[in-house]
């Protein structure tokens, strides 16, 4: 009677298995298989908050049938191969893939920086930029004020001027609290649900033109005249920070 020896080589190692190691003889398949090797590629080179689209796509190499990104702290993991993720939270992020297959799995890590704000915009390093270190040492310091706010359009276009609570700096969350369309060479009380907005001299404040120039957010209390629990700025000093 002959005998398979692959089906003996199988049936030896089943039984052995609690006592010696024991290497099964590859099938065909994972003959021409190789193992996989985790590859990824993101796009743009710069990523903004709440703002840029980011195209994260699985390149790995081999055979694989499954894969897991985790985009870093505070963001989601996600379980597809390729996809687009707006982040959430500005900060160093630290992109993972893993990739899994019948021959194991392999995963590759890289970082990258998510801004709080396009750092191409007007005059990024005017002191008048807001930032996290701004907000706290004017609560540290009981320097708050708070208010209303009217904005003058100095420019010969429309814009839209978008106003950030202060709280969301220092959680990382840069989404604007409201936006709105200002139209040229007017002035805007600034609403909220029909109300007069209040806001801190530690808000945020940016505008974006009709040619979708932004500008970098500035800190409300840098960049206004302050009276009678009124703050008053202009669209043009808001866009150069100075």
């Amino acid at each position: 009677m002959k005998t398979n020896k692959k089906l003996a080589h199988v049936l030896v190692c089943a039984l052995c298995a609690p006592f010696i190691a024991c290497n099964l003889p590859k099938t065909a398949l994972e003959e021409e298989m190789s193992p996989p090797i985790a590859d990824l590629s993101i796009s743009p080179s710069v990523i903004i908050a709440d703002e840029t689209v980011s195209h994260f796509k699985n390149t790995s190499l081999g055979n694989w049938d499954t894969s897991k990104w985790e985009l870093g702290y505070r963001e989601t993991q996600m379980y597809i191969d390729s996809f687009d993720y707006v982040f959430n939270y500005a900060g160093e992020k630290e992109i993972t893939l893993t990739v899994s297959g019948v021959l194991g799995f392999d995963k590759t890590t890289e970082k990258i920086l998510v801004y709080a704000m396009n750092p191409g915009c007007l005059n990024y390093v005017s002191p008048k930029t807001q930032n996290e270190e701004k907000i706290k040492n004017i609560r540290s310091t009981n320097t708050l004020i708070t208010g209303k706010i009217d904005v003058k359009n100095d420019f010969a276009e429309s814009v839209i001027i978008s106003v950030y609570h202060s709280d969301s700096w220092l959680s990382g969350y840069y989404k604007p609290f409201e936006s709105y369309a200002t139209p040229a060479n007017s002035t805007l009380r600034l609403k909220y649900q029909s109300s007069d907005l209040i806001v801190g001299n530690d808000w945020g404040i940016s505008i974006t033109k009709a040619d979708g120039t932004k500008s970098c957010i500035r800190t409300i209390g840098d960049i206004s005249v302050y009276n009678n629990a009124l703050f008053s700025l202009s669209a043009q000093r808001i866009m150069s920070g100075w």
